[in-house]
């Protein structure tokens, strides 16, 4: 007798309805939530997936996700708009990564990596919403409160 049949008969020995069905497994199909999305662009921008050694042209529209790269070449910008909400604008000559979602174990949470170039960030709502950019030298969080590091 196997342990299904073991708790099943136990389970109507004692009265009990049918058994806790077993929790759902993930599906691998479903994709990773999407950090932020390019919502303008003018000139060359390309974008390196986390998985991939690649880099494509960026279209608007596309979606990006965690550890995926952003490049803007000269004369060409681009425009993310965060899920979360806000924006960032990247100028020409720009390289950003976008970071995995913060976890509350993290030392230094940030949204943004910025390798190089300038970027401009937006908050839609910034007493309740926070972005949190780091570069070679400073981590800087805006929101609800400004940090500076």
């Amino acid at each position: 007798m196997n342990a299904r049949c073991l708790l099943l008969g136990t389970a109507l020995l004692f009265g009990c309805a049918d058994p806790l069905p077993a929790p759902a497994a993930p599906h691998a199909d479903q994709a990773p939530p999407a950090r932020a999305t390019v919502s303008a662009l003018r000139g060359p921008v390309s974008v390196k997936r986390a998985a991939g050694d690649e880099w494509r042209k960026a279209s608007v529209g596309m979606r990006l996700y965690a550890d995926d790269k952003i490049a803007t070449g000269a004369e060409g910008t681009a425009t993310l708009t965060f899920e979360a909400g806000g924006s960032l604008e990247l100028e020409e000559n720009a390289l950003v990564g976008l970071s995995e979602p913060r976890a509350l174990h993290q030392l230094r949470a940030t949204d943004v990596t910025v390798h190089r170039g300038r970027v401009e960030a937006t908050l839609l709502r910034p007493d309740a919403q926070t972005l949190s950019l780091e570069t070679p030298a400073a981590v800087i969080t805006a929101g609800r409160e400004v940090v500076f590091q």
